[in-house]
């Protein structure tokens, strides 16, 4: 199966750049055609039947740092949160059957040495090139696919575009208890893809903070002084 180029699907925070759209019985198969259209895998590599850019992407992509490409699997039933979404484990599959593929042609593919930061968290690879593969299954035999070079946003050394730390875009920030809106989940959402967050010494000033959300937000996660300025009184 195919479509016109040029589609660029979003979902949340994500985006699916230049997408394409295959359709395989089995994983191993979705995994070859993905390989296919998107690096000029198997036979795609013959004459006439060579894509310009998939030949491009794969010359860029033997070329690229080891460890730099991550691959995430995705359903849609991601989007709606959904707790064990279908086919997820499908999905999984084919991306792990590209990994083992693209591991025999690509260092990229290869895990890199890890790296212990200073201050704790310990890093598979500071900021520099990296690339996301994204197959996202429609149905068990129909899936979109897309390989980008992403662009690193900044501030922190994990904000790229598209992003690679969480599917989606979709970041773990919900707060079991009662909070006095859920806005907080988008402030907490941006910081955890952006990869910063504030100090306990740092002073937040939070500029229209009812019903207090935010600030709550910023109060539980990161323990540091907030000022919450709003003609209306917060919610305790």
């Amino acid at each position: 199966a195919s479509l016109p180029g040029g589609f660029d699907p979003v979902y949340a925070l994500q985006v699916i750049p230049e997408c394409i759209v295959v359709s395989g019985e089995s994983i191993k198969s979705i995994a070859l055609e993905v390989d296919r259209a998107l690096l000029a895998g198997g036979d795609a590599m013959l004459p006439g039947n060579c894509d310009k850019r998939s030949l491009e992407q794969r010359q860029s992509l033997i070329t690229a740092p080891k460890g730099s490409l991550t691959i995430h699997p995705l359903v849609p039933g991601m989007c709606k949160a959904q707790p064990s979404p279908v086919m997820h484990s499908r999905a999984t599959k084919v991306c792990d059957e590209l990994l083992q593929m693209h591991k025999k042609v690509y260092p990229a593919a290869r895990r890199s040495k890890t790296k212990q930061m200073q201050d704790g968290p310990v890093l598979e690879m500071p900021a520099g090139e990296r690339w996301l593969l994204q197959v996202m299954l429609q149905s068990p035999t129909l899936a979109i696919a897309s390989l980008s070079k992403c662009d690193h946003v900044g501030p922190g050394f994990r904000a790229y575009r598209p992003c690679l730390e969480h599917p989606l875009g979709l970041a773990k920030v919900d707060i079991g208890e009662k909070m006095p809106s859920s806005a907080y989940r988008k402030l907490l959402e941006a910081l955890e893809c952006m990869g910063i967050a504030p100090l306990p010494s740092t002073t937040v000033v939070d500029l229209g903070a009812c019903p207090g959300g935010w600030t709550g937000a910023i109060r539980r996660f990161f323990d540091c002084r907030v000022i919450a300025i709003d003609r209306s009184a917060l919610d305790p």
